[in-house]
């Protein structure tokens, strides 16, 4: 699949410390790439093709596509070729029904079809029965994931304590997969002097922590102030932390004025009056982040999606707890070791959601921001 192991190896305490050049391992005529070959949603004209927010998405056995809209509060399935063969739940709260708050899709078991909602996870068959749901009051989740062994993950996350559960009911203890640990978020408040007024300073762009599952049972943790990506056992096991050099990038004061203005843009389109968003300063970082996002592909491959250009920044995604609108075209690269193998260009920047059957499926966002699902089929 590669040439000869470019990385430096090291071991530390029983964890490999990968140690990556900027330079993949991939020849140039070997490289992955991507085709799209489905697209599923339309700005207007065909209500079936008609999304609002897609939360979640995940394909069958079969090759159904089941897609969560969240402002619909229901499950679309489309079968392979893109056409809607039925729609599971409603809004509401009686049995099989969904809240706004329905966060995701995941296949589990026997192909049934798991949606955590706010209090409970609904459970469906292909065929759309629903069956009993399970009790998930008070849990904290704000993430869910499912293992090979269909034993489900949820990110649980307080003041207190931010990292992975495993699912064992409403009641049991939990129990503890892996702690996230990243820079708290600096928000400073303070009283001007002379107006007495308040301002707030805060960072345009949070640390925020990605998890995901990986094909061999992996789990990639890393968080978007460092370019580190720590491979963990099912167990929890710190096995492997990777790096790449290169990868941050100094804040010049011309960047500082494309954000500030960004921001400003961000606040004009929320209808922030102007005295409020005068009390409001922008801690400016040294470098900005390292990267956007994180996802999982064949093969116990784990993809590391690239900050985009500032230009070609959402101002919406400052200081979000997402950086959705900050990601790139482009997408790192690394085999089940950690070696960096190379980039992968989308068509367009793309939310990956899930790796099935040898093609990516994700979310795209086109003009007024109108949501669509594309799949793309890797050539490798």
């Amino acid at each position: 699949m590669t040439d000869a192991w470019r990385a430096e190896v090291r071991d530390s305490a029983g964890v490999v410390l990968v140690s990556n050049s900027a330079t993949g391992a991939w020849v140039v005529d070997r490289p992955w790439t991507v085709e799209p070959d489905l697209t599923i949603g339309v700005a207007s004209g065909d209500p079936d093709q008609e999304f609002g927010q897609i939360t979640g998405l995940d394909v069958g056995a079969d090759g159904s596509i089941y897609i969560l809209d969240r402002q619909a509060s229901h499950l679309r399935v489309y079968d392979s070729t893109g056409q809607l063969t039925r729609t599971i739940g409603g809004p509401g709260e009686g049995p099989g029904e969904l809240s706004i708050y329905a966060s995701t899709v995941l296949i589990g078991r026997a192909d049934t079809i798991l949606v955590p909602d706010l209090q409970r996870i609904n459970v469906y068959l292909r065929s759309g029965e629903v069956l009993p749901s399970i009790p998930a009051r008070s849990l904290g989740a704000i993430g869910w994931g499912i293992r090979g062994d269909g034993d489900l993950l949820y990110r649980r996350f307080s003041r207190e304590w931010d990292g992975l559960i495993v699912y064992r009911g409403p009641d049991a203890t939990p129990d503890t997969v892996l702690r996230f640990e990243y820079p708290e978020i600096d928000l400073q408040v303070s009283e001007d002097p002379v107006s007495g007024s308040m301002r707030a300073s805060f960072d345009p762009f949070p640390p925020i922590p990605h998890w995901a599952v990986l094909s061999d049972g992996h789990i990639v943790v890393g968080h978007t102030g460092l370019y580190r990506l720590l491979l963990y056992g099912s167990d929890g096991t710190l096995e492997r932390a990777v790096t790449r050099s290169g990868q941050r990038r100094a804040l010049a004061p011309s960047a500082e004025r494309a954000i500030n203005e960004l921001w400003a843009e961000r606040q004009r389109a929320r209808g922030v009056r102007a005295e409020v968003a005068n009390s409001i300063t922008l801690l400016m970082p040294d470098s900005l982040p390292t990267f956007a996002n994180l996802a999982a592909g064949p093969e116990g491959t784990f993809w590391v999606q690239q900050l985009a250009e500032i230009e070609d920044f959402d101002p919406a995604s400052l200081g979000a707890l997402s950086y959705e609108g900050l990601g790139s075209r482009i997408w790192d690269v690394f085999d089940r070791d950690g070696q960096y193998l190379g980039e992968v260009s989308f068509p367009s920047q793309i939310r990956l959601l899930r790796y099935r059957g040898g093609s990516f499926y994700g979310v795209e966002r086109g003009a007024f921001d109108v949501e669509r699902v594309v799949r793309l089929r890797l050539n490798r």
